[in-house]
């Protein structure tokens, strides 16, 4: 329980006792020492008393009670009685409380009645001078003592209105009381005196601590704060009210409170006083360094009980010693530093200095700046750079100096100017770093930045300056000019095969024959990959003659780029295909010349490679289609523009077994689009795989619907997959989804793979494929025979199912070469255990033929078109 509430719950107790304990008395001794006439107006007396008793009592109890509870550095005891016994009251107010306590003491024993056996003078007459010592002290008590002796003589004791005393019991009670009110009143005086010295001295503490700028605490064992001064409250940043009784951790953030208790702890357990620094962060973030002298202190037994401490905040005496710090190994850092006086005479330099230029500080102090100085910068220069200190204070900018060797050096040079506090100039000081060496990286990034590092040929970046150079210069002169894309043939396969380092020798070699056979003045570059593209400028006025220039260029680089090449210990031989478009002046964008020279490069490839083509606007006409088309791609897969067809597929009693899925766009303008002409697009642009997830995901909706009719339950469906779809790592994710989304048994879906598929990463394959066939899904090879049929991967894939090409089947009744190949496709397929299928069937001759070899399931336009959904579902009606 906190100290005010025990002290008030002491105080109602006592009331409550000392209450009872006077109306049963006081009752008691009524009855027995007065008569019954008197009872009356006694018991009025008592009641008065009473009231007076308890308002005085309160009155000092009011005055004794702490202001808060957190007043924890006092003891119950002290608080009782340090409003009560001593505190020395005003003169005038104890002797007067002294006189009227003690004559209504006397009155009281007047009227008691009592018989000359029962004369209780001590226990009545003692209760009012103890009260006016305690209350005044030595005045008050001796006077209280006077007038209770005086008042006891001559009115109580026997014979009354007389001074004298006849008995010897009488004498000894009265002697008593006389003795005891003197010693009282003394002792009582004594611990006045005592508590006031006491006082004054804590006075003088407080004001001494109070006064100074360092923090003084006092916390007992567990860190609690008992006293802290003003400083240590401004400091903590809270009234010291609010510190008392807590500890560390309610005036520092948890590290800082649970460093410094852990000092404190150290301290009281070497059991002496240790001075330390402590740093500390306030709860605003602020950091803060001390000087702490912290003590233990010790009860009578020698037992440490808590600890004293002096903090002094030394925050700006340490970051001045950092400041100074850092300024000292500042001035040693890596950049030259050299301090002068006004006239410019060296006063100090550093090591950085000695480093730079090779002068020792011995050499260099003394002479004045100007021994630095290249003499590469005139009069001019440096009259500008003094101009420019004495106006602003400041200089820095770049200057060739010399080193003590005679070198040249590169200097970012910062002068400051150091004036007095009246304004005059006193000394200069100048900042030196060497940028020699950054220079010359800074060249070498610029060129690297602007050139291919196999090569050293202007890359892109630098080609794109020069030619927007070239054409505002054509634009000027009327000059025709010329660009020749160069690419080289097949550079992918000798990558491939002998390895990516001796394909840059290739290149490399290319590079420096394409810059011998070249004007001087023309450009070549360096686009990327195998990608090269020669810029010449002011071939001719005449269209006719700038043509036949670069004709006659280009087939110059042909012949050289024909030659056979030395690549380490390999010999090799390549050839080239080159596009060539001419510009006059801004005609035309960079882009668009640059993709002329495309364009008509590849027409170079399409004529056989090795070859020289001019861009023909009709190569830009198919080029600038197809880019439409691939946008109105684009745009098709976003507004579902298309639609899966079904084509039936039969066994050999022509009973549907199920169907496959084929793709088609329906245009809104140009109307339905073959897949022939835009999924060749879509792998190129990689919108195969949207569209193909899209294919897959409205297949299964399909299947869906068809295995909840009972015609249609067990159809199966068979859904073309490219194989960059079947590539990506999450395709069997994709696919066992869509199986779940749509809640279809695995094996009515049938996944149709092109031999395609296993020119690259058939291990991959592999694995796919061998987890969706472990779920239950089918898998068929389309086209086959027709590609990369390979036998060893036929034994390594899970397949169920042998597609025979149309191309076979559409001559099998006239080819006998058709027929073989059919008969020993369905003999391989028995063999390994697939199923075959002949698709292109359309007419009765090939179906019987193809059953005569074996074949049991058929597709073609002889059992149905592809269609959509609609009409395919009234043809299942239909058979």
């Amino acid at each position: 329980m906190l100290l005010r509430n025990r002290y008030i719950l002491l105080v109602t107790i006592s009331y409550f006792v000392l209450a009872l304990l006077w109306i049963f008395l006081s009752d008691q001794l009524l009855s027995i020492f007065t008569d019954i006439n008197s009872i009356v107006w006694l018991s009025t007396a008592k009641g008065v008393f009473f009231v007076f008793a308890s308002a005085l009592g309160f009155f000092f109890a009011l005055r004794a009670m702490p202001l808060s509870n957190d007043a924890s550095n006092l003891r119950l005891q002290d608080v009782v009685f340090s409003g009560v016994l001593f505190e020395r009251r005003s003169a005038w107010l104890t002797y007067v409380f002294a006189i009227i306590v003690t004559l209504l003491m006397l009155f009281v024993r007047m009227h008691m009645g009592l018989n000359a056996d029962h004369r209780p003078l001590m226990i009545l007459f003692m209760l009012p001078i103890l009260l006016s010592a305690l209350l005044g002290g030595l005045g008050p008590g001796l006077l209280a003592t006077f007038l209770a002796s005086i008042g006891t003589d001559y009115l109580v004791i026997q014979p009354l209105h007389s001074f004298e005393i006849s008995d010897k019991y009488d004498l000894i009670q009265w002697s008593t009381l006389i003795f005891s009110g003197l010693i009282l009143s003394i002792f009582s005086e004594m611990l006045m005196r005592m508590r006031a010295r006491a006082e004054n001295n804590l006075k003088l503490l407080n004001v001494a601590v109070s006064g100074t700028a360092d923090a003084v605490f006092v916390k007992d064992k567990i860190g609690r704060y008992l006293i802290v001064n003003q400083a240590a409250a401004n400091f903590a940043g809270m009234p010291m009210a609010e510190i008392l009784g807590k500890d560390d951790y309610f005036l520092f953030p948890e590290s800082s409170a649970k460093a410094v208790m852990l000092q404190d702890q150290k301290v009281m357990d070497s059991r002496r006083t240790q001075s330390h620094e402590e740093s500390v962060v306030s709860f605003g973030g602020k950091s803060m360094v001390f000087d702490v002298t912290k003590g233990p202190m010790f009860d009578a037994a020698g037992n440490v009980i808590g600890l004293f401490g002096i903090s002094r905040d030394i925050t700006e005496r340490k970051q001045a010693e950092i400041n100074l710090q850092i300024a000292a190994v500042a001035f040693e850092s890596q950049n030259s530093v050299m301090i002068t006086d006004a006239s410019l005479n060296i006063l100090r330099v550093n090591k950085a200095f000695t480093d730079i230029f090779g002068y020792t500080a011995e050499e260099a102090v003394g002479k004045t700046a100007k021994l630095l100085r290249s003499g590469s910068q005139d009069a001019d220069f440096y009259e500008h750079i003094w101009h420019e200190v004495n106006t602003t204070g400041s200089w820095q900018g770049e200057i060739l100096n010399r080193h003590k060797n005679g070198q040249l050096l590169s200097n970012l040079l910062s002068i400051s100017v150091v004036k007095s506090k009246d304004g005059v100039v006193t000394h200069y000081v100048g900042s030196h770093v060497d940028i020699t060496e950054r220079k010359a990286a800074a060249d070498k990034i610029l060129h690297i930045a602007f050139h291919d590092l196999l090569t050293q040929l202007p890359n892109r970046q630098l080609f794109n300056d020069r030619l927007k150079q070239a054409i505002a210069s054509s634009a000027r002169t009327s000059q025709i000019g010329a660009l020749l894309l160069i690419d080289l043939d097949n550079f992918k396969t000798l990558n491939d095969t002998l390895g990516h380092d001796i394909g840059d020798l290739l290149l490399q070699q290319v590079a420096e024959r394409l810059n011998l056979n070249v004007r001087e003045g023309d450009t070549v570059a360096r686009l990327g990959g195998d990608e090269f593209v020669i810029l010449l400028e002011d071939l001719s006025d005449n269209a006719l003659d700038a043509a036949t220039s670069a004709e006659v260029l280009g087939d110059k680089i042909l012949v050289a780029l024909n030659q056979p090449y030395v690549l380490g210990s390999n010999h090799y031989h390549t050839t080239s295909s080159i596009g060539v478009t001419m510009f006059e002046g801004h005609q035309l964008m960079i882009a668009d010349l640059l993709k002329q020279a495309d364009i008509s490069m590849y027409q170079a490839k399409k004529a056989g490679r090795n070859t020289l083509r001019f861009f023909d606007p009709k190569m830009q006409e198919a080029f600038n289609i197809r880019a439409t088309l691939e946008i109105e791609l684009r745009r098709a897969l976003e507004s579902k523009q298309f639609q899966l067809y079904y084509q039936v597929q039969v066994d050999q009693l022509a009973r549907p077994f199920g169907a496959e899925v084929l793709i088609r766009w329906i245009h809104p303008e140009r109307g339905m689009i073959s897949p022939l002409d835009f999924i060749p697009l879509a792998e190129e642009t990689g919108l195969i795989l949207p569209i193909g997830e899209w294919v897959l995901d409205t297949a299964c909706a399909q299947l869906e619907v068809w295995q909840k009719e009972k015609s249609t339950k067990n159809l199966t469906l068979s859904v073309n997959v490219s194989a960059k779809q079947f590539s990506q790592a999450d395709f069997v994710r994709q696919v066992q989804a869509k199986l779940s989304r749509y809640n279809v048994k695995p094996q009515h879906l049938k996944l149709e793979l092109t031999e395609s598929i296993l020119l690259e990463h058939v291990d991959n394959i592999v694995i796919s494929m061998v987890a969706l066939e472990s779920i239950g899904v089918q898998f068929s090879l389309d086209d086959f025979g027709t590609g990369y049929s390979s036998l060893q991967y036929l034994k390594m894939l899970p397949l169920n199912q042998l597609k025979i090409d149309q191309s076979f089947v559409r001559d099998i009744v006239e080819d006998s070469n058709d027929r073989s190949i059919v008969g020993t496709i369905i003999a391989m397929a028995k063999n390994l255990g697939f199923e075959v299928i002949a698709e292109g069937v359309e007419t009765e001759a090939q179906k019987e033929l193809l059953l005569s070899k074996g074949c049991q399931h058929f597709q073609g336009y002889l059992f149905g078109k592809p269609m959509p959904i609609e009409q395919f579902g009234s043809l299942l009606k239909l058979k």
